[in-house]
């Protein structure tokens, strides 16, 4: 999981936290084997920019083959519980659960 910034942490408006052109993949790079993760991506900051983010739990391994019996288990790909946190450009595909938990307050996304 990679995690931005602190649970309560409010950040800056005037100059605000960012996360950009990030694509993070959970398995499907190998046939060595199940990855897994929680969460692919935590943001716990606020007053965060997040542009470009593309989170994909593999549906098919190396050669193409598809992935069957929830290998690679991904529960969540982007979760968000800082308040003021804006996203372009979100992308979560194939998760087990939700694509996105938006927990914080006065987000904003465009284009997801």
């Amino acid at each position: 999981m990679l995690k931005f910034g602190e649970k309560g942490y409010a950040g800056d408006a005037k100059n605000p936290g960012a996360v950009h052109d990030l694509f993070a993949r959970v398995g499907g790079t190998n046939n060595s084997g199940d990855m897994k993760a929680e969460i692919m991506v935590k943001i716990n900051s606020g007053n965060v920019l997040l542009d470009d983010l593309w989170l994909w739990r593999a549906d098919h391994q190396q050669g193409g083959e598809g992935i069957k019996d929830r290998r690679n288990p991904v529960d969540t790909g982007l979760q968000v519980n800082g308040d003021n946190v804006t996203g372009y450009g979100l992308a979560a595909e194939h998760t087990l659960a939700n694509l996105l938990e938006w927990n914080g307050e006065f987000g904003q996304t465009y284009f997801y």
